[in-house]
């Protein structure tokens, strides 16, 4: 028995000591993460608080950063993923939050002791001030040789980048785009990553790297470049065969460049792979560089806007050519119709959903082609051109159309043939020469049309019910001819949210228009209310416009009136009798 004792205690001994060493041996310690067996590794640690300290956190981002022992797993501070494994850094996410959360200061090289970080998020926001502002390009994230994402945009950096990240085989995704004062003087460094999937440079200076075509030719793997306003107009590298190209390209934005010709040769060796092509704001586009448009025959979405197409008389034979085209957008491009367009177009995409032909020289003849795709439109903008008269049948009987907008033309005619459209979500057709009342669209439309804007117009009569529209949102029936009282079933109405009847003749009192107590914004500025304003405006709790300028309006607004009003931020209630 006392052998056995003996035993036990030397067993028990053995164990303890070897749980002294493990733990002296091993720079981590338990985590309570859920499936993790160790925390981080100490001397990871110690790199992120190291990095910490030439950060500006004016917000508290790293907060739960620290020194302190209730701090100490660093696989549980914001930002940080670890592996649940070994324990290692595998994750480092602090880019600029929507809102306006950011860090400042310089980015450490003390980074890269997490030699096993395989994803990196640093940026900053498009639309607000640069994080890192002034500081020198963290050329050290090279030689992080695990990475797979790595994102760098718009943290406002400066320095010159050649080959810094040659080293970075492994990486999947790439995007350095916005930063201005960054000067890439080749991209010869881009030919080492093999493995690249995503490439963003967008926004940068990359004038000087006349063989761009040649290096993405040399990433078999790419699915996405995107080099938007990187003034490519003074590259003009020779003809490229589809030679080794990368035949996984399916997005491609060349967007804001002023392109030479020799691009377009290169872009119709991507005929089987290319679904998504942004070329807006190029202005050299015209009728001599169109055909190679007709090799892309994946092509699912075309973006031409802002580019010179005025000579470009066949311009209406893109979906003849382009077969699976769903989006094509031809904003800003001076096209005109030479003749009248045909009414069938034999080999013609039966899947064309979003058309926008907004601010051109299009005549009402462009209804007739447009009536080909009645059963696949969805998105429609012919806004801003020259269409007058009425619109024909053909067109209102388009049976998928979800959004209009057929603003800024001289259109004539009242609303009826609109009623029968019956999957309209969304309508504008203000600034026209509509006439009628609003009763004519009464239709099927009362149950789906969600925005009506239709300022600007001659519409007359009285305010019908507007009840029947029982998913209407935004309605604008400013500076039309429009008289009467408000209608008394106003009060019914409770997802209205935006209501305009300003500059017309309407009577009678506020009193049923703030029975709607969803409204954010009244306009009813000059019209000819009158009568006093009821204390019931403060149910109006949403509220944070309201203008009734102009207007007859008579007695004391008190504070009995806006004490419920608390998102209040905007009051006209001037030129009345108060």
């Amino acid at each position: 028995m006392q052998l056995i004792k003996h035993e036990k205690s030397f067993h028990l001994l053995y164990v303890l000591i070897v749980l002294v060493l493990l733990m002296k041996l091993a720079p981590r310690f338990i985590s309570g993460v859920k499936g993790a067996t160790f925390g981080c590794i100490e001397r990871e640690r110690q790199a992120l608080l190291k990095f910490k300290e030439d950060l500006i956190d004016d917000f508290g981002i790293l907060s739960t950063w620290g020194s302190e022992e209730e701090k100490r797993d660093c696989c549980k501070w914001r930002g940080v993923g670890c592996n649940n494994r070994t324990g290692h850094v595998t994750h480092l996410d602090l880019h600029r939050e929507n809102g306006g959360k950011y860090l400042t200061g310089k980015i450490s090289n003390s980074l890269l002791e997490l030699q096993h970080l395989s994803y990196l998020n640093l940026s900053g926001s498009e639309f607000e001030l640069s994080s890192f502002e002034g500081s020198p390009f963290p050329y050290f994230i090279g030689s992080l040789k695990n990475l797979k994402y790595l994102d760098l945009s718009f943290i406002g950096v400066v320095g010159t980048l050649s080959n810094q990240f040659w080293n970075l085989s492994r990486l999947q995704y790439l995007d350095l785009s916005g930063n201005y004062y960054v000067n890439f003087t080749s991209l010869e460094f881009l030919s080492n990553l093999f493995s690249l999937e995503y490439l963003d440079l967008s926004g940068n200076n990359v004038s000087q790297a006349i063989d761009w075509m040649q290096i993405v030719n040399k990433l078999p793997f790419l699915k996405i470049l995107r080099l938007s306003g990187c003034d490519l107009s003074k590259s003009s590298p020779p003809s490229l065969s589809s030679t080794n190209s990368s035949k996984s390209l399916a997005v491609i934005d060349l967007s804001q460049n002023y392109l030479a010709s020799s691009t377009f040769n290169w872009l119709s060796n991507f005929n089987s792979s290319l679904v998504d092509l942004d070329l807006t704001s190029n202005w050299i586009i015209s009728s001599e560089n169109l055909d190679w448009l007709s090799h892309l025959s994946s092509l699912e979405h075309l973006y031409l806007s802002n580019n010179n197409l005025s000579q470009t008389i066949d311009w209406l034979q893109m979906p003849n050519r382009l077969p699976r085209l769903h989006e094509l957008l031809l904003s800003s491009c001076s096209l005109s119709i030479i003749g009248s367009p045909s009414l069938s177009l034999v080999n013609s995409s039966k899947s064309l959903a979003l058309v926008d032909f907004s601010l051109n020289d299009l005549s009402s003849s462009i209804f007739y082609w447009l009536a080909n795709f009645g059963n696949s439109l969805v998105d429609l903008d012919l806004s801003h051109n020259h269409l007058q008269g009425s619109i024909p049948d053909a067109f209102t009987n388009m049976t998928s159309l979800r959004i209009l907008d057929l603003s800024s033309n001289q259109l004539q005619g009242d609303l009826s043939s609109f009623g029968q459209m019956c999957s309209l979500n969304k309508m504008y057709i203000s600034e026209n020469n509509l006439s009628g009342e609003l009763s004519q669209l009464f239709g099927c439309v009362e149950s789906s049309l969600e925005i009506l804007h239709l300022h600007g117009n001659q519409l007359q009569g009285s305010l019908p019910d507007i009840t029947r529209f029982t998913s209407m949102r935004e309605l604008d029936l400013s500076r039309n001819q429009l008289n009467g009282s408000l209608p008394k079933r106003f009060s019914q109405r409770s997802e209205l949210v935006f209501l305009y009847l300003d500059d017309n003749q309407l009577t009678g009192s506020l009193t049923d228009v703030t029975m709607v107590s969803s409204l954010i914004e009244l306009r009813i500025r000059n019209n000819r209310l009158d009568g006093n304003v009821s204390e019931s405006i403060g149910s109006l709790s949403q509220l944070e416009e309201l203008h009734v300028g102009g207007n007859s309006l008579r007695g004391v607004m008190s504070e009995a009136h806006f004490s419920n009003l608390s998102k209040l931020t905007v009051l006209d209630s001037t030129d009345n009798s108060l």
